[in-house]
């Protein structure tokens, strides 16, 4: 792949409503949405791009910096890609998307419903079956202190429609004023190269229920890979940064090596699936105040992805690589498997 168009990656996660180990048919098309971000300026000076999905607009509104929230990583000076993220459905079938981006504030700051010193954007859509469609997200600067209304996303400073019908094809706007930033365009990123989701799950896997008690959420977020990860993977005897859209490979009984993180944790490959690691502790994420979370799927053995956030890793489903104790902000840094992660070479920051 080029490295000069590389995006921030995601990868996919199976649906929580589908029996362990099925069947699946290999030839079948996914059924997902990528979401494809993009800025109208320079998206280095974001001060934090944040994002949140449920099946409702209210509920993903709730979830921007709690549960099923993912975090952008830093863009490189003069980009306008911010990164990609895949959405599967559940059992509704529905998503509704809010990305909130800070200019002036903090993204961790953006309050609703003012949102000050932010960018927020909005979509809604259905998904179709066995379609795996793009929709482009635009942070527009013009739309800085605009929050709209939870159905509403801005576009050149005014509030209209979020509202996206899809088809076999594409998803376009119901708004005929966001139709040439909101449907599917030329160029769409290549989030399929590592292989379409499969569907398959491993035990121990995400039910999708919230930490709080509220009703599952039906679209299922995965956590964003950055373009470029930095930590350097032990492989063949020497640290080594991975190439663009991959990940150091953690996987039990064999040496780390460099995978494209689908085919890290994909379950039931010619390889058996591990931890996609773009972080090994704060160090690689930029030092303190940033986190390597873990979003896991399985325990034993230890499946999932790490990658940087800007919050701490704090759901059911998450833990934190570290290097050392400075990394876990008053905790240990442990063994993993002390902590029942199986995977005797990394360590985790303990839960407090």
């Amino acid at each position: 792949m080029r490295r000069a168009t590389s995006k921030a990656k995601m990868a996919v996660v199976a649906l929580p409503a589908l029996a362990l180990f099925g069947v699946i048919d290999a030839c079948k098309t996914p059924t997902q949405v990528t979401l494809d971000l993009r800025s109208t300026n320079d998206c280095s000076v974001l001060r934090g791009v944040d994002l949140g999905v449920a099946d409702e607009p209210v509920v993903a509104e709730e979830r921007v910096g709690s549960f099923l929230t993912a975090s952008a990583p830093q863009c490189r000076p003069g980009s306008l890609e911010i990164g990609t993220l895949v959405v599967t459905p559940g059992e509704r079938g529905t998503a509704s998307v809010i990305v909130v981006a800070g200019v002036s504030s903090a993204s961790k700051d953006c309050k609703r419903p003012d949102y000050k010193g932010c960018v927020v954007a909005r979509r809604r859509f259905t998904f179709v079956e066995s379609r795996a469609l793009v929709v482009p997200i635009l942070i527009d600067f013009a739309c800085e202190d605009v929050p709209c209304d939870v159905q509403s996303t801005c576009k050149n400073g005014q509030c209209i429609d979020s509202a996206l019908e899809c088809n076999d094809e594409s998803c376009e706007p119901v708004d005929p004023r966001a139709r040439d930033d909101g449907g599917l365009v030329d160029g769409a990123p290549d989030v399929l190269a590592d292989g379409p989701n499969d569907g398959s799950s491993v035990d121990g896997a995400n039910d999708g229920s919230a930490k709080d008690g509220s009703a599952p959420s039906d679209a299922n977020i995965d956590v964003v890979v950055p373009p470029d990860c930095p930590h350097a993977c032990p492989t063949a005897g020497m640290d080594m940064t991975c190439e663009v859209d991959n990940a150091c490979c953690y996987r039990l009984n064999a040496a780390p090596t460099c995978l494209p993180p689908n085919a890290c944790i994909q379950v039931g490959g010619s390889v058996p699936p591990g931890v996609a690691a773009c972080c090994g502790g704060s160090p690689d994420c930029g030092g303190l105040g940033t986190f390597c979370c873990v979003n896991f799927t399985n325990k034993s053995p230890f499946i999932g992805v790490a990658t940087c956030f800007s919050k701490p890793c704090v759901e059911g489903d998450q833990a934190q690589l570290c290097e050392s104790d400075v990394d876990c902000n008053g905790s240990a840094c442990v063994a993993c498997t002390t902590l029942g992660l199986n995977h005797p070479s990394l360590k985790c920051c303990t839960q407090e």
